[in-house]
């Protein structure tokens, strides 16, 4: 699976109908916060099994990190967090 991350400059248009909510947890390295930590994340899954990331419990799409987090590189997400 190709994990594509698109920052607030960067946003697309989603198509397809939101099938399923859904809550996950991350756990990996904080650059910011230079340490290990678990992100709570809440996303949806498109009809062809895209997941769109809602909210997260971190800085992700503010932290200067957000670029390249390995920790939220994880979640595969299709699309960030609005801002």
């Amino acid at each position: 699976m190709v994990c594509v991350l698109l920052l607030d400059d960067e946003k697309d248009v989603i198509s397809g109908n939101v099938i399923m909510e859904t809550e996950t947890l991350l756990s990996g390295f904080c650059k910011r916060q230079n340490q290990t930590r678990t992100v709570f994340c809440e996303c949806e899954v498109t009809e062809d099994g895209r997941r769109i990331l809602l909210e997260a419990d971190c800085d992700y799409g503010r932290c200067e990190h957000s670029r390249n987090c390995v920790l939220m590189a994880q979640g595969n997400w299709f699309q960030p967090i609005e801002m």
